[in-house]
């Protein structure tokens, strides 16, 4: 997966939190001497009602130059 053509690892986990459930996608990148985590974290029920505009954030997502 690339964010804005830097290579960038994507992960997606369900995971327990203070006794609820919770989804997170993450997407982890570098560019010159910065580590940029962009994550997205909802409830199960609710992930894929959020997902597509979190999808739409990271697509509109550009670095600035350096």
């Amino acid at each position: 997966w690339a964010l804005n053509g830097v290579r960038a690892l994507q992960t997606v986990a369900r995971a327990r939190l203070d006794q609820g459930a919770v989804q997170v996608k993450s997407y982890v990148t570098q560019r010159d001497s910065c580590v940029y985590d962009i994550v997205y974290v909802a409830s199960p029920e609710d992930y894929a009602r959020g997902e597509p505009s979190f999808e739409r954030m990271l697509a509109g997502f550009r670095f600035l130059p350096s």
